[in-house]
C-alpha cells in the first residue's frame, strides 16, 4: 500500500512539473511573437500553403503583393 501511494506522489509530481513547463513555454512563446500592424495603402504580401498530390509534402507560396484596403476592429484585413 505504501508503494501504490509513492507511485502516485510520484504521479503528481511529475504532472505538476509538466505544467510548471508548459506555462514557461508558453510565456517564452508570447514574448517572442510580434504583433504585426498594418495600416491602409500599405502593400502586404499573402502567405499560402498549398497541397501538392502527396500530402506529406507542402508548397509554401507567397502571393501579393496586396493593397490594405480596411482594418476592422478585429484585426481583419480586407484586401
Amino acid at each position: 500500500m505504501l508503494q501504490l501511494n509513492e507511485l502516485d506522489e510520484l504521479c503528481k509530481k511529475a504532472y505538476e512539473n509538466a505544467k510548471i513547463y508548459k506555462a514557461k513555454i508558453k510565456a517564452f512563446h508570447n514574448k517572442i511573437i510580434s504583433h504585426k500592424s498594418f495600416e491602409p495603402n500599405k502593400k502586404v504580401w499573402l502567405f499560402n500553403s498549398k497541397l501538392k498530390p502527396f500530402p506529406y509534402k507542402l508548397r509554401f507560396t507567397w502571393d501579393g503583393p496586396f493593397v490594405v484596403q480596411h482594418m476592422f476592429s478585429s484585426r481583419a484585413i480586407q484586401i
